[in-house]
């Protein structure tokens, strides 16, 4: 019964081998517009921005902005990103305020203080098109203790 059991699995093994056949993982390629049932991507970059004091804290994030000919063409997408951008601007700069305070008031205390204090967020973007813009924000935070 094992062998009947081992000689089906390596059958087993050997088709799905087989099936593979010549597919490769390279990256599809660029299609054009006209190829790409009319949809046109967009255009985005980011600037890394960081709030730190040495030993303290340190916070890090992104803006995320369309480059000037995708503004002038989705005026609207490009004033909400700005508001995005703004609002996470005064959201890091706030905490890196507020946790370099709470930090040398530890330190000035002289009590424990698990340094230095963190925040990180990051855009990734998955779908940027005329249609749907579509980004990840991965976001962490330390603030002593165990983790993050």
């Amino acid at each position: 019964m094992k062998k009947l059991l081992a000689l089906l699995f390596a059958l087993l093994m050997l088709l799905s081998l087989a099936a593979c056949g010549g597919k490769t993982n390279d990256a599809p390629e660029v299609q054009d517009e006209a190829k790409n049932n009319g949809v046109t991507p967009l255009h985005l970059y980011q600037v890394d921005k960081m709030d730190s004091e040495w030993g303290l804290c340190t916070a890090k994030w992104q803006d995320l902005w369309l480059t000037a000919e995708d503004a002038a063409v989705y005026p609207a997408l490009a004033a909400a990103l700005e508001n995005m951008n703004i609002e996470q601007d005064v959201y890091h700069s706030d905490w890196a305020y507020q946790a370099k305070t709470d930090a040398q008031g530890a330190k000035d205390a002289q009590e424990e203080f698990w340094s230095p204090f963190e925040n990180t967020s990051e855009y990734y973007v998955q779908r940027a098109d005329d249609q749907i813009l579509s980004v990840r924000e991965d976001f962490y935070e330390y603030c002593g203790g165990v983790h993050g």
